[in-house]
């Protein structure tokens, strides 16, 4: 039986989705289901008696600057294809086109969405309220006053108006009010889906020009550390890396000390990403070098992906920990791609799957996600995973699960075993409830947007598409990113142990099934005698 919240969390998604086919969002359809969710970044949600300035302020800075000023916001999928002015944002992008239309960008579909509305709810709860504390307290006619009237003291609610640059009080003091809210119809999830299946198709006609269509065929969905572990680049350049990063150790991340010693595996993938990123020439010097061995690198749509035939892979440039293997031409093939939120209902998977079976011959997922209790880097092996709407529970059947043995000796980080949760906002997740699916399903760990991928495994076995004998492999990897926009040095050691614990079960020397022995001959059937035996009781 579904929990009320399971219900109201539901219940949002379905608000959500008619405010798309309406192409408008209002945030008091919103406000019912968002109150009942009662999510932890709203602690004072249902305190009457006083404004919650941490939830207001937060709502407040997570929308562009100037959107209170702005005459029409619209919510769109991509601000490639307008031209606009930029404005500062903290979450999502945004410019301004010549009329003063502000556009703010929803890149990530469904879940930019759900994250959107859950700021503009709580933003709107607390103008409410802040409204009806005013109305019941008269006129207010200084700063000392309405800060009593809003149940708050008179320094935060100066530094909270500071921080929104006047926003707070214009809207719950000074007759402000959020502009209408436009949704482009391109966020509508038949949109989706018809971009994410140009895009499998733009990936299919790669592989099929490039002749690798008819290899055999290992799907990798996630992060980009099994290609890393496979490309030459960060041995050739160690010397290159570790001589830069001495003198700019303002350039790294701040989990990295570079000492005297040559650095690990590890901590090279993460000089290179902060190597890489200071100049866009350098990527594009990498991706050169790895053609030659290759590594194919592709961008769609913002989307990475890579083609790694294993057969070209310079094995005296790998990572160390990789063991060497005989190549054929005609051996496997890696085909690596960025999970992305926008593909909410993994369609682009679906499709590829479908196309692909015939040649596909196993298919990793490594999701990243945060832990509710345990450390940075920590690697969690589900076996089940719990949708936030409706607690729909999903498994994939006959799934090759990766195991700690498989993993010992690769990583310093935790390996768990336990249920992930998916929701599609943390800004929606209440501590009640995690805490209520924890001790009903073991959940350990939080993803978001994880469950269109599971579903799409799960059918696809189901439907027999993806064959029984076709393993399927899923890890999560607990993150956190560092200044420089990459993941700190635990995780990428975790998402490197997964790829290569992978790695060595693709290349090892497959052994032939025994062939099983001749039945024995039936022995010649006794002629009956025509007797009965009767047994006694």
């Amino acid at each position: 039986m579904q929990s009320p919240i399971a219900r109201m969390a539901r219940e949002f998604e379905v608000v959500l989705a008619r405010a798309v086919r309406k192409g408008r969002l209002d945030p008091e359809e919103l406000l019912p289901a968002y109150l009942l969710l009662a999510p932890a970044s709203h602690p004072y949600l249902n305190d009457a008696r006083r404004l919650d300035l941490t939830a207001l302020t937060q709502g407040l800075r997570a929308l562009p600057q100037g959107t209170m000023e702005a005459p029409r916001v619209f919510l769109v999928p991509r601000l490639a294809g307008f031209t606009v002015t930029p404005v500062a944002s903290a979450v999502f992008p945004a410019g301004t086109t010549d009329d003063g239309t502000l556009l703010i960008e929803c890149r990530f579909g469904q879940v930019s969405l759900v994250n959107f509305a859950a700021h503009v709810a709580a933003v709107a709860h607390e103008v409410q309220k802040g409204r009806a504390l005013l109305a019941e307290a008269g006129p207010v006619e200084t700063p000392t006053m309405l800060a009593l009237a809003l149940g708050v003291d008179e320094a935060s609610l100066s530094e909270a108006n500071g921080f929104t640059s006047g926003a707070l009080v214009r809207l719950v003091a000074q007759g402000g009010s959020l502009p209408a809210m436009q949704l482009h119809p391109t966020l509508s999830v038949e949109a989706i889906t018809a971009r994410m299946q140009e895009r499998a198709q733009r990936i299919l006609g790669r592989l099929a020009e490039m002749g690798l269509i008819h290899r055999p065929l290992h799907l990798f969905i996630g992060s980009d550390l099994v290609t890393d572990c496979l490309s030459p680049y960060v041995r050739d350049t160690r010397g290159v890396l570790t001589t830069w990063a001495r003198a700019n150790a303002a350039a790294l991340g701040e989990d990295l000390v570079v000492a005297d010693a040559t650095p690990s595996e590890d901590v090279s993938y993460a000089l290179a990403y902060d190597f890489l990123r200071t100049d866009p020439r350098l990527k594009k010097e990498r991706a050169e070098a790895e053609r030659a061995v290759g590594i194919h690198r592709f961008e769609d749509d913002g989307v990475e992906s890579e083609f790694i035939d294993l057969a070209r892979i310079d094995q005296a440039a790998m990572d160390a920990r990789l063991p060497t293997w005989t190549q054929d031409l005609g051996g496997p093939v890696v085909v690596r791609l960025a999970s992305d939120p926008e593909d909410d209902d993994a369609e682009m998977i679906r499709q590829l799957v479908a196309a692909l079976a015939s040649t596909l011959r196993s298919v990793t997922l490594l999701v990243e996600g945060s832990m509710l209790s345990g450390e940075t880097g920590t690697i969690v092996l589900p076996h089940l995973l719990v949708g936030w709407a409706g607690e729909e529970k999903l498994a994939v059947p006959n799934p090759s699960l990766l195991s700690a043995d498989a993993l010992a000796g690769l990583t310093e980080t935790r390996i768990e075993e336990g249920a992930v949760l998916s929701a599609p906002s943390a800004a929606l997740l209440c501590p009640s409830h995690v805490f209520d699916l924890s001790r009903r399903y073991g959940v350990t760990a939080v993803s978001i947007g994880l469950c269109g991928a599971v579903s799409a495994l799960a059918v696809a076995r189901y439907g027999g598409v993806l064959a029984l004998d076709v393993p399927v492999r899923w890890a999560l990897v607990s993150t956190n990113v560092v200044r420089t926009g990459r993941s700190s040095v635990p995780v990428l050691q975790a998402s490197a142990a997964v790829a290569i614990a992978v790695l060595r079960e693709l290349v090892a020397p497959q052994v032939a099934a025994a062939p099983e022995p001749d039945p024995p001959e039936s022995p010649e059937p006794k002629r009956s005698t025509g007797r009965t035996l009767r047994i006694r009781a």
